[in-house]
């Protein structure tokens, strides 16, 4: 079972938007999972996808569209192997220049569900919405970062331009 903060409820009784989160990252990683042909997870499960380091180890391989730096436990059983794993995922997520803050090779294990939301959410950010939108920034030689691109582009998408820039900036005036 996933860890949960001591203040957070159980899964049960998670606030509508971690409910909404936890569903939409668990449908991306079994996106990922499927194409590295392993076993999908459930959203109650999402917690302790990564606990054996397998599954992110995995998804980092079809992110990164190579196979690992080192070799690791295809079937850990000894919880120091499992943390071994974890350690050889966040060492090439290092390397591939994304920083992690607070998130350990312990606490995935242990299955702390608000830090693997995060790890999910860093890696959909850098290997896929950061990517698209330098690519669309290249293309288009108009937004000068990723934010700028995610900015042009929702703002093309929204009728209500000046919203989409307070919601995003907290300023009223365009960038």
């Amino acid at each position: 079972m996933a860890t949960l903060e001591p203040s957070q409820p159980p899964n049960s009784t998670l606030q509508p938007w971690i409910k909404i989160q936890v569903g939409t990252f668990t449908n991306w990683l079994n996106v990922q999972l499927e194409q590295a042909q392993m076993e999908k997870v459930e959203a109650s499960e999402l917690g302790n996808a990564f606990s054996t380091g397998v599954n992110l180890l995995k998804t980092l391989e079809v992110l990164m569209e190579r196979p690992m730096h080192r070799k690791y436990k295809t079937k850990p059983r000894l919880r120091v192997q499992q943390v071994d794993n974890l350690n050889i995922a966040l060492e090439c997520i290092e390397k591939e220049g994304i920083t992690l803050v607070n998130i350990g090779a312990v606490d995935l294990c242990d299955g702390n569900l608000k830090l693997v939301l995060g790890l999910i959410w860093t890696l959909i950010y850098h290997f896929q919405l950061l990517r698209a939108l330098q690519a669309h920034s290249t293309e288009t030689g108009s937004a000068k970062s990723a934010k700028d691109a995610l900015l042009q582009w929702l703002q093309s998408k929204s009728p209500k331009k000046k919203s989409v820039i307070i919601i995003l900036t907290g300023k009223m005036e365009p960038l």
